[in-house]
């Protein structure tokens, strides 16, 4: 059916929500994210993952944990007719994948759901994400440059809504 966006409900301690949605795969840069999280303040930033997360049996899963701090939390997998509520949530969706996705579908949920995205600047990606007008674009695969991007939403408290008054229709 059609989403629609509920609104957003502010988090309780004032973090900016970083959310990434999705498979745990490794092409799609949970690596990248997670390390990332580790270079931002856990009082003021927060990444909520979303998807099947199973450490005792995936090794990838299982060096995501490792490397994961304080402020990043696995919340396992979620029912798609949820997905509005997840939403409301997250500030800011992440999709790091390192290789090309012509299209991903969690773009145009995030974009239908008024949430920005954060993504890797190649491919589809890149594409339907406007560096600076509905999102922003950083280099797949570099932890620091994605933390230096994460932290303008930490650091510019209107950034997330101004990214998101202007999807494509």
């Amino acid at each position: 059916g059609q989403l629609s966006a509920l609104e957003k409900r502010p988090d309780p301690q004032g973090r900016v929500r970083f959310g990434f949605v999705g498979s745990l795969v490794w092409y799609k840069g949970g690596e990248t994210l997670v390390r990332a999280l580790g270079e931002l303040d856990p009082a003021r930033a927060v990444l909520h993952v979303w998807g099947d997360f199973r450490p005792g049996e995936d090794a990838h899963h299982a060096e995501l944990q490792r490397l994961a701090g304080p402020n990043v939390v696995f919340r396992g997998r979620f029912d798609n007719a949820r997905l509005a509520e997840v939403y409301a949530e997250l500030d800011v969706l992440v999709v790091p994948s390192l290789w090309w996705e012509n299209s991903p579908i969690t773009i145009h949920e995030a974009q239908l759901l008024c949430t920005p995205v954060v993504t890797s600047g190649i491919g589809g990606m890149a594409e339907f994400v406007r560096d600076g007008v509905d999102g922003l674009h950083f280099a797949p695969g570099d932890a620091r440059d994605l933390a230096a991007k994460l932290r303008r939403f930490v650091d510019e408290p209107g950034l997330a809504a101004r990214l998101a008054r202007d999807f494509p229709a």
